[in-house]
């Protein structure tokens, strides 16, 4: 379905497709980072540096004062919990909204002494506001607030996507409904839904994935016939008893699988998986090893440069291949 489907103005609809999405379903499958719970405390348990939510009415006129560089500064004050509030807004240099008698919703800091900067505001009733609201990493210039309306519209159109987890895999692995979970990633009222909505959606990745993967080996069965690596395994042993600690039962396990792959006539499909921390990256050096003793090249890929040079500064170690491995930030 495409965006401009959605009633969406041209400034949007832009803001939007620069953030590479181009259809709705695209636009349903942008998942939220994170949440944020707006809660009414009352002023009676707020304590300097508590993050707060309150609704109040406009008891003083605002005035802004101009700052350095562009810069500005906007109080007034507003009755709430039987106190007056000094509410300070930076860089709002619209002195005539916060007119006297004005009630208005109020999201900020509290510093003490019945003062409170303020990160935003609206003119909505707070009691519509409360519970978790999901945070999208935006691109520049779309607000948060506008990506909850663009989304409240694409929900309305759920059904353009296409539930493909079977009915028995959804009972044995006690699965929610596809359409649920996306309405409940992007609209929870518990942590506990956005758990359950999470475990949905990655199986369903997974799931995907799996079968691209399973479809691809069946098509390509005999083009997936590869020359098997020679290399002498014994150099692998000795390589391990130079490591300052003995490689636990299933880093061994691993690696006696990749190498079986490496030495068979069949692409390898594998996926390594293991928490932080448990050695997964020696796995791949001793499969690196093994690629360099069969005069072949191998590449460790990192999602940073910090990782890369502490994989880098790790490999220097092993001096069985040293002299080939170049520095990341080189060209080589």
């Amino acid at each position: 379905m495409r965006l401009n489907e959605l009633s969406l103005t041209k400034r949007r609809l832009e803001l939007i497709e620069r953030m590479e999405i181009d259809s709705v379903e695209s636009l349903l499958k942008t998942y939220p980072y994170r949440y944020e719970t707006v809660e009414a405390a009352p002023f009676s348990v707020w304590k300097e540096g508590d993050t707060i939510a309150f609704e109040g009415l406009i008891c003083k006129q605002a005035h802004m004062v101009r700052l350095q560089k562009n810069r500005s500064m906007t109080k007034f004050h507003v009755i709430s919990w039987n106190e007056d509030l000094e509410i300070t807004l930076f860089n709002r240099p619209w002195a005539q909204q916060f007119s006297f008698g004005k009630t208005i919703t109020i999201f900020g800091t509290y510093q003490g002494h019945n003062k409170v900067t303020a990160s935003n505001y609206n003119f909505k009733p707070l009691k519509e506001q409360l519970g978790m609201h999901p945070v999208y990493s935006l691109t520049e210039g779309l607000k948060q607030n506008e990506m909850q309306t663009i989304m409240d519209q694409a929900l309305e159109h759920i059904d353009c996507l296409v539930d493909v987890i079977p009915e028995r895999y959804k009972e044995k692995y006690r699965l929610m409904d596809y359409h649920q979970a996306i309405k409940l990633i992007h609209k929870p009222t518990t942590m506990q839904d956005v758990k359950q909505a999470i475990r949905t959606l990655k199986y369903e990745e997974f799931l995907c994935f799996q079968c691209v993967m399973q479809k691809n080996q069946s098509i390509n069965k005999e083009e997936s016939l590869k020359t098997p690596k020679q290399f002498d395994r014994n150099k692998i042993e000795e390589w391990k008893q130079t490591l300052p600690y003995i490689l636990t039962e299933d880093q061994s396990n691993a690696i006696e699988d990749i190498l079986n792959d490496m030495t068979s006539n069949r692409m390898m499909y594998r996926l390594l998986q293991g928490d932080v921390g448990c050695g997964k990256t020696m796995v791949a050096i001793a499969s690196m090893y093994a690629c360099h003793l069969s005069s072949h090249q191998s590449a460790l890929l990192a999602p940073t440069e910090i990782l890369a040079i502490q994989h880098y500064e790790n490999l220097k170690k092993q001096n069985y291949f040293l002299s080939y491995i170049p520095h990341p930030l080189h060209n080589s």
